[in-house]
This record gives structure tokens, C-alpha cells and sequence, in this order.
């Protein structure tokens, strides 16, 4: 029979594995933006040659990669904490 402490504790240790996994999830985007960048820029200057700004065309696929990267990460990792918590579904 479960107890209300131990229902509670499960609860919290949930809601914590949770937040833990949207907080890793959304600092995932400061490295995949970075990353992306070794490969955008490049294409970038390939893109607008001649032109001193082309590099800030970079910016815009690098920030969506980064957004990407946010989205599978949280969804991976709060598939991950579901199933630790409650390992029937």
C-alpha cells in the first residue's frame, strides 16, 4: 500500500527529474548553436561572397539548429524521467 509520504516523494522526485530534464534540454542550445556555426559561417561566406556582413547569415540556420536541439533533447529526456518514475507505461 502506498503511503501519502512515500506518494508525495514520488511526486517531487518526478517534478524534479522533469525540470531537470527542460533545464539540460534548453542549456543544449548554447552548444548546438556554437557548433553550428563551424558550419554555417562557411556556407555563409560561400553564399554572399564579397559582402562584409554575409557572415551574419549564419545566424539565423544556427539559431534554429539550436531550437532543434532544444526540442529533441527535452523530449528525449523527459521520455527518460517518465519511465524511471513509472517504468508500467
Amino acid at each position: 500500500m502506498v503511503t501519502l509520504i512515500e506518494s508525495k516523494s514520488t511526486r517531487r522526485g518526478l517534478w524534479l527529474a522533469r525540470m531537470r530534464a527542460i533545464l539540460i534540454g534548453v542549456l543544449a542550445f548554447v552548444p548546438a548553436f556554437f557548433l553550428s556555426l563551424v558550419v554555417t559561417v562557411p556556407w555563409a561566406k560561400h553564399h554572399w561572397a564579397g559582402e562584409a556582413q554575409g557572415v551574419l547569415g549564419a545566424i539565423g540556420p544556427s539559431f534554429w539548429i539550436g531550437v532543434g536541439a532544444v526540442v529533441l533533447c527535452c523530449f528525449y529526456l523527459l521520455r527518460k524521467a517518465n519511465k524511471e518514475h513509472n517504468p508500467d507505461v
